[in-house]
């Protein structure tokens, strides 16, 4: 049984947990998601590098998503967000708003008023 130990560990949490896990990578600590850093060196094992593939994934929503959504999606300052539209190429927030209110102002009219007035 040692052996089998040695070769499978079993961390501590596992074993404190009655049910499953309801996090995808489970930590070290009983109902808590692993560490950042512990992430990161796994899947730097794997020959994975996470900064990059972050990085990517946030030009793929910066180009996307007006900065004003990416900034409160991902909890990025408002210039930050900016300065990540930017880089991806994005639209800008002028360009965004502009799409919305065109948006409004082709809906079609209610019933008994204009598409701005109350139902």
């Amino acid at each position: 049984m040692i052996r089998e130990l040695v070769r499978h560990p079993v961390s501590k949490a596992h074993c404190l947990e009655p049910d499953p896990s309801r996090w995808l990578f489970p930590g070290s600590r009983a109902g808590r998601p692993m560490e950042p850093v512990s992430m990161s060196r796994r899947l730097k094992a794997l020959g994975i590098r996470p900064r990059p593939t972050r990085n990517a994934s946030l030009m793929v929503l910066a180009a996307a998503l007006p900065a004003i959504v990416f900034s409160r999606l991902l909890g990025f300052s408002e210039r930050t967000a900016a300065n990540w539209t930017a880089q991806s190429g994005g639209e800008d927030a002028s360009h965004a708003a502009h799409r919305t209110h065109r948006a409004a102002a082709a809906q079609p009219m209610r019933r008994g008023g204009s598409a701005d007035s109350a139902p």
